[in-house]
């Protein structure tokens, strides 16, 4: 699974990115890839969104859930067009600082990216998404 994935417009595709190398995936945006994510395995992205917000009242910088392997969300807004979706599930530790932390991913690869609080907060509702009875 990709540690991370954003949408390179130069190229047209999703980039999933693991281990410093990157994949390039065909699609029309990174909302789309999303989708086609979520409906291989069972779901749709809307369905996904509402079900997380349903159950952990989150609605911005919302999670999804695609599998236990795959749980995206996004480190910024998803009108950036350098948003970065990070997945859950590959994530080793978060060395949190003042206005910025360093996700350090399974693979021994790491991410700095900036709202440590945000990112703090987002990591605690899919913690307790995932461990909701």
């Amino acid at each position: 699974m990709p540690n991370y994935f954003y949408y390179d417009y130069a190229r047209a595709a999703v980039c999933e990115v693991r281990k410093d190398t990157a994949n390039h995936v065909p699609a029309v945006n990174a909302m789309t890839y999303l989708n086609q994510l979520c409906l291989e395995h069972g779901s749709t992205l809307e369905g996904r969104k509402a079900a997380f917000r349903y159950k952990i009242k989150q609605r911005k910088f919302t999670p999804i859930y695609v599998s236990t392997s795959m749980i995206y969300f996004p480190i910024e807004s998803t009108r950036h067009a350098s948003c970065k979706w990070v997945n859950y599930a590959e994530i080793e530790d978060v060395d949190y600082k003042e206005k910025r932390c360093t996700i350090r991913f399974k693979d021994h690869t790491s991410l700095t990216v900036e709202n440590p609080q945000r990112i703090r907060a987002t990591m605690h509702h899919i913690w307790c998404y995932l461990h909701a009875s």
